[in-house]
């Protein structure tokens, strides 16, 4: 990652984080934050590719030094294994396979970023969903904001409930006749 993505990932995940209270402005923020995440993540997939079409050059160019002069190489029989594993551990290939994997690391993390956003974007959804419901939770809300409306009837409900844990009988009728059967 050159530095310039460095900074633009470092500020998507400082930018990840919901506040509450200002979801107008979390969803407002939302598209622009979710695109430069995907572009970030699409310019680190490329990086990746790159790194990947690197190394098989870089391979190639071993496999031609070494055909060419294989007793610089200790080869005493050129076969395809011999070939393998002295192009294996030339130091070129091995810094070449290790920006790949660092290439693929970097291209990970910004996919993982990219995701992230798309379940902020669900996140913003339900929680804005919660707030037009007047739901409020959590340690620092108050009571009263706590409480649910009462609804029509919810005191029957709630004697119900309590003798339902009392161990009292429903008021229900039963619809089949009692006895052996």
């Amino acid at each position: 990652m050159n530095e310039q993505q460095e900074q633009e990932y470092a500020e998507l995940r400082a930018r990840m984080k919901l506040d509450i209270h200002a979801l107008h402005r979390a969803a407002e923020a939302q598209p622009d934050l979710c695109r430069r995440a995907g572009e970030l993540h699409a310019e680190l997939n490329a990086s990746a590719k790159r790194a990947k079409v690197r190394l098989g050059e870089v391979r190639a160019d071993a496999d031609h030094l070494i055909r060419e002069a294989p007793e610089e190489y200790n080869l005493a029989k050129i076969t395809e294994g011999a070939v393998t594993h002295a192009i294996a551990l030339m130091p070129s290939v091995q810094a070449a396979e290790a920006e790949l994997i660092a290439a693929e690391l970097e291209r990970d993390r910004a996919s993982a970023t990219s995701a992230a956003y798309d379940h902020r974007r669900s996140m913003i959804k339900v929680e804005a969903d919660l707030y037009q419901s007047n739901y409020w939770g959590g340690p620092d809300a108050q009571i009263q904001e706590m409480e649910r409306p009462k609804a029509v009837g919810s005191e029957d409900t709630e004697e119900r409930l309590a003798a339902h844990r009392a161990g009292k009988p429903s008021r229900r009728r039963r619809t089949e006749p009692e006895g052996d059967e």
